[in-house]
């Protein structure tokens, strides 16, 4: 099976964080959120994914170095939407039947045997993943029919007949004969301009109810990424059974100041003395926590380098600048 990653946006709502480094690859807990998915999708029987680019494709391509499995670049050099990407990789998606899209600026814990299950149960040429999430009224909701179908997207069609509803996850499964049904343009968004016109022409749409146990953090902007990386470090000490306090610290990472967990050092990360760092930090492998620093649910990306401060709450360091609005 092949997979796309949706890569190829300007990251514009990530700012000042972007201008860097594509949205992509910017870190969970040091792992960029491109190579998290790929990794889990090679995890779970995925044999190659194709990732569209825009700007800075060479940092993509760095930053999946290390991908279990074969990965090609789809270069844009406009922008094409979620749509024209997708039909932009026609020459290698259609070779997967089916085939896996999602987007790149988010983690989720993806059960792709549900998916594709419920996939081929619908019997249409797209699946969508949904979920029943508090967030719902904040990214808008999809409704679903008895027969799983697709009843209702957002405020814009309504068909009736719903009896449930959910938030697209940016989860997508695929036959590769829905490029016969795609605009022949260049740029388009395959949720407004195909699925939309599909639901008035009432062209079977399916879905998939995502399990409420599953994560699913959208990373849109720096507030977003923050949390996600809180998240991220709540979860990974539940599942190591550790306490809820403690501190996961790289060996080579130098403490030299306060440290209250729960915490996440990287590698090669020095806190210098002085400084009071947690609790719900994440500091990147390579950061530097200066001396007389106070930080609380903050995250410094790797290799960051902020000035002295004296308290910092909610901010990101990237570089040696700090975001506070985060």
């Amino acid at each position: 099976m092949r997979a796309m990653l949706l890569a190829a946006g300007q990251g514009s709502r990530m700012a000042p964080l972007t201008p860097r480094r594509p949205k992509p690859t910017l870190p969970l807990l040091d792992q960029p959120l491109l190579l998290r998915l790929v990794r889990s999708l090679a995890e779970q029987g995925v044999e190659s994914v194709v990732v569209n680019a825009h700007t800075n494709a060479e940092l993509l391509s760095e930053c999946l170095r290390s991908a279990p499995i074969p990965v090609e670049l789809s270069h844009e050099p406009v922008l094409r939407g979620s749509g024209g990407g997708i039909l932009q990789a026609r020459s290698y998606l259609e070779r997967s039947s089916p085939f896996l899209v999602l987007n790149a600026d988010m983690a989720i814990e993806l059960d792709l045997d549900e998916l594709l299950r419920a996939h081929a149960q619908g019997g249409a040429l797209a699946t969508l993943l949904l979920r029943d999430d508090p967030r719902n009224q904040q990214f808008g909701t999809i409704g679903y029919a008895e027969n799983g179908g697709v009843c209702r997207i957002t405020d814009w069609i309504d068909r009736g007949s719903e009896v449930g509803c959910g938030l697209f996850t940016g989860v997508h499964v695929m036959e590769p004969t829905i490029f016969e049904h795609l605009p022949e343009r260049q740029a388009f968004g395959i949720v407004r301009d195909v699925y939309g016109p599909w639901l008035r022409e009432r062209v079977p749409i399916a879905t998939c109810l995502q399990s409420p146990r599953a994560a699913w953090w959208p990373i849109g902007c720096p507030a977003e990424l923050l949390d996600a990386n809180l998240l991220a470090l709540a979860q990974l000490l539940e599942a190591r059974g550790a306490a809820p306090d403690a501190v996961l610290a790289a060996k080579d990472a130098r403490l030299e100041g306060e440290l209250r967990g729960p915490a996440w050092v990287g590698e090669g990360a020095h806190i210098a003395p002085d400084a009071c760092v947690g609790p719900w930090v994440v500091i990147g492998a390579g950061a530097q926590v200066q001396p007389g620093t106070r930080l609380e649910r903050c995250l410094l990306l790797p290799d960051a380098r902020p000035p002295s401060v004296a308290t910092l709450e909610r901010a990101i360091g990237f570089g040696e600048e700090v975001w506070v609005d985060a």
